[in-house]
């Protein structure tokens, strides 16, 4: 065995000797002064449970009943900065200030966030239209605004229209180079003139798909608050949904306000549901905090931070969504203009539409599961 090993044995020895000597020592001292496991100081499982339910029966307050208290009040505040202020059920008064000022709380402030989201699509038709009318003084610009329930972003419709004129500038120069080449019959190879000839066509509706992009994909935006709106308007009719969710809070209030009603319902049951389920299992049971405060709060902790992790999830994605609509609406006038390229086929535009309509869908997808979740509920009410 080599020198340097023998050094590391004989410290390791010394080392884990020298901590046994001290721990035992300790443990000496912690027992003489009753910390070991009772007294004051340390006081057993036991011991704390008996004094808590002497408190209890003798209203009394000592360092277990302070200390439970303290613990318990803890979780609840974590809890309420999570939640923020929650009403009870049929407090108007305290659902009219809430509205006021949001209610605090991270949950009710990402909830407010998605609803800004779906209250503030990135395009519509119908401002479109009302831009038509302004240019062309069909209208005053007074009474040219956007439709009910759109406020859209007004900057990108700019920023679109300095890039389709991009697009325009690109189309002229191409059409220039075509035109002479097909006036001086320049000669570069059969198979040349035939793809110059086909490519005509093309760039002919590229022209046309390009000065109509934002208007289709406003169209397509619009199409999918109608198809929200008839949605609500069916299942309302059949008694599906409940009578307080209707397509007329959703387009005031936003999908945030909604799933915060029921959010606060829910989580109130499963509150309930979850320490009674607790409760019932004799092992748990046995455990003094189960059930009480902090057997509860702690719960209602875990259930908070589960549920604003998976609304900062939703809000995230959907903002990612909401990001890639506006970049394929701004960029629609390039991308369009390119699948009159030869040998492109029109693969740009329809990627441009695929892309589209993937990144709106999922804004209808989070409501029809909304709305699906809200018939379950309903016809497990009913039944």
């Amino acid at each position: 065995m080599s020198l340097p090993k023998k050094i590391k044995i004989i410290f390791l020895f010394f080392f884990f000797f020298s901590f046994f000597f001290i721990f035992k020592n300790s443990s000496r001292a912690a027992y003489e002064m009753g910390g070991a496991g009772g007294g004051f100081y340390d006081p057993t499982l036991e011991e704390h449970t008996k004094q808590l339910k002497e408190d209890q029966e003798n209203k009394t307050i000592s360092t277990a009943s302070f200390t439970q208290a303290l613990v318990s009040n803890i979780f609840n505040s974590l809890s309420h900065s999570m939640v923020g202020e929650v009403c009870e059920e049929g407090d108007t008064e305290c659902e009219q200030r809430l509205q006021s000022y949001g209610g605090g709380g991270v949950i009710r402030g990402t909830l407010g966030l998605i609803s800004f989201l779906y209250l503030n699509p990135p395009a519509s038709g119908v401002e479109y239209l009302a831009d038509l009318k302004r240019n062309f003084g069909i209208v005053q610009p007074a009474y040219a605004q956007q439709g009910y329930g759109f406020q859209s972003l007004s900057p990108i419709l700019k920023i679109w229209k300095a890039l389709r004129n991009i697009a325009y500038l690109c189309f002229v120069i191409v059409f220039i180079i075509t035109g002479l080449a097909i006036m001086f019959r320049v000669k570069i190879s059969p198979q040349a003139v035939i793809t110059l000839e086909s490519a005509l066509p093309k760039i002919v509706v590229a022209l046309i798909v390009v000065t109509f992009s934002y208007a289709i994909a406003g169209f397509l935006i619009d199409s999918v608050y109608l198809l929200i709106g008839i949605s609500f308007g069916i299942l309302n009719s059949t008694g599906f949904l409940s009578g307080d969710l209707t397509a007329e809070k959703f387009f005031n209030l936003g999908i945030g306000d909604l799933l915060w009603q029921y959010f606060t319902k829910g989580f109130y049951y499963l509150d309930t549901l979850s320490v009674s389920y607790l409760v019932s299992i004799p092992v748990i049971r046995d455990i003094p905090i189960i059930g009480t405060g902090i057997g509860r709060g702690l719960l209602d902790l875990i259930l908070t931070l589960a549920l604003a992790f998976a609304f900062f999830k939703l809000f995230f994605s959907l903002l990612t969504c909401y990001i890639q609509i506006i970049i394929s609406i701004v960029a629609g006038p390039l991308t369009i203009a390119m699948s009159a390229l030869p040998g492109q086929e029109g693969k740009n535009f329809t990627g441009w539409i695929k892309g589209l309509l993937s990144n709106i869908l999922v804004f209808v997808g989070v409501i029809f599961l909304f709305l699906f979740s809200n018939v379950i509920k309903n016809a497990t009410e009913n039944s």
